[in-house]
């Protein structure tokens, strides 16, 4: 099982209750499949964190050990 973490803006996407949750694989999956799973449009991810490290990208393969942290765009005023 993969454990991911959303910012409470993308689950709105998702019918997840809570914002961390786990997500059943087999096999590494690559990440942009499991947004589809989710349905987390990509474009709605800014950041990445993978095990505590940020990615450039939601183009990465993920495997049953990780944690990933996806975050949206940030904005303020």
């Amino acid at each position: 099982m993969i454990t991911i973490c959303l910012d409470r803006a993308l689950l709105f996407f998702t019918r997840q209750q809570q914002s961390c949750f786990e997500v059943e694989m087999d096999e590494p999956a690559h990440l942009k499949d499991i947004l589809f799973r989710l349905g987390i449009p990509p474009g709605e991810v800014h950041m990445v964190v993978i095990n505590g490290e940020a990615v450039e990208s939601t183009d990465v393969w993920v495997t049953s050990k990780d944690k990933v942290k996806l975050f949206p765009p940030f904005g303020g005023g």
